[in-house]
């Protein structure tokens, strides 16, 4: 079944798989195994509830398998089903990784989404691992400050080109930030982002509250907020 952003999507068995029309049925069937596991939930800290795995999948490499699970209250009665309404979870972030990653942005590349359900539904999105990455959280020490504030740079001007495309990453915050050895960041989990349609200083600003929050709720050094803040002044309007 084509879709008309180019995604095709296809049945197999309880499962709907979408990916890129250049990926073989044959090599989607090879990743429904990958949703028997569950992973880790990981909670607190900087880090939001989430499911993750890692695998070695022939013919595709390292993959990430992001299991999505509920936050709040809802964790504990409804887990990881999720009530359809317009679209499925995995699929909106799909869409919304190939479209930043048309933009120029670094993000994980989006390999597939696989939806099990209806109306109620389980979901996973499966992405390219990055290897050798670290939350920019952790480069908070003391014998990291030079590469923190390297890679805090890199992050505002991914964060600027996002505002120039009206891009609202909702849930951005220091350990939805990965580095890895060459010093590239990656932004990652774009779940929840939306496409804003106010003005693109009122957007900075989210950005900049948004921040600022993360690094008092997680009592992060006060170097993240200010520094982020500083370099992220840019007039859009």
């Amino acid at each position: 079944m084509e879709r008309e952003d180019n995604i095709s999507e296809h049945k197999i068995g309880r499962y709907l798989i979408g990916a890129d029309e250049a990926l073989p049925v044959a090599l989607c069937a090879r990743l429904l195994p990958l949703c028997a596991a569950s992973g880790p939930m990981r909670r607190g800290g900087v880090v939001g509830p989430q499911g993750i795995t890692r695998h070695q999948i022939e013919g595709i490499g390292r993959v990430v398998v992001k299991h999505y699970v509920r936050g709040g209250i809802l964790r504990y009665f409804m887990g990881r089903c999720y009530l359809k309404s317009a679209e499925y979870r995995s699929r909106v972030e799909y869409r919304m990784l190939s479209k930043v990653r048309a933009l120029g942005i670094s993000a994980p590349k989006p390999i597939a989404y696989i939806v099990q359900g209806n109306l109620w539904y389980h979901t996973w999105l499966v992405l390219t691992e990055l290897e050798g990455v670290v939350a920019l959280a952790d480069l908070a020490e003391v014998s990291a400050t030079d590469r923190f504030e390297v890679a805090l740079s890199h992050l505002v001007e991914q964060v600027e080109r996002l505002i120039e495309n009206r891009v609202f990453h909702v849930d951005l915050h220091p350990g939805n930030v990965v580095v890895d050895s060459n010093g590239q960041v990656f932004i990652l989990d774009f779940d929840k982002a939306t496409i804003f349609t106010g003005k693109l200083n009122r957007l900075r600003d989210l950005y900049l509250h948004r921040w600022r929050r993360a690094v008092i709720k997680h009592n992060l050094p006060e170097s993240f907020s200010e520094l982020f803040c500083a370099k992220l002044r840019r007039k859009f309007d």
